[in-house]
């Protein structure tokens, strides 16, 4: 699955998106993704491995948000079981840099 808008491009994250995932993993607000920063490559290969069974029932299906010039990361979308309501809900994070500009 792919969506692309004039600015944007959703898509499935792959392993070598590394880099630019990694970006996501300092993001402030989402203090679950911040204690994977050591665990970078793990939970990039977890976050693509739940493509597979695309489950937002019982687990959670996370695509990138990448600027479509550039293809620099701005933020990950995805939905999926909420960690304490045990209902599922859409969720996202952007940079904070890409903040303000109409993404969301």
């Amino acid at each position: 699955m792919q969506i692309t808008t004039d600015r944007l491009t959703i898509r499935p994250f792959v392993e070598a998106d590394l880099t630019e995932f990694e970006k996501l993993l300092q993001i402030p607000e989402v203090p679950g993704w911040q204690m994977q920063r050591e665990n970078a490559v793990g939970f990039l290969k977890w976050q693509i491995s739940n493509y597979e069974a695309m489950d937002i029932i019982n687990g959670i299906v996370c695509f990138g948000i990448f600027d479509k010039v550039h293809g620099h990361v701005l933020g990950a979308v995805g939905a999926g079981e909420h960690d304490d309501l045990y209902e599922t809900e859409i969720c996202y994070n952007l940079l904070p840099s890409a903040r303000g500009q109409g993404y969301a």
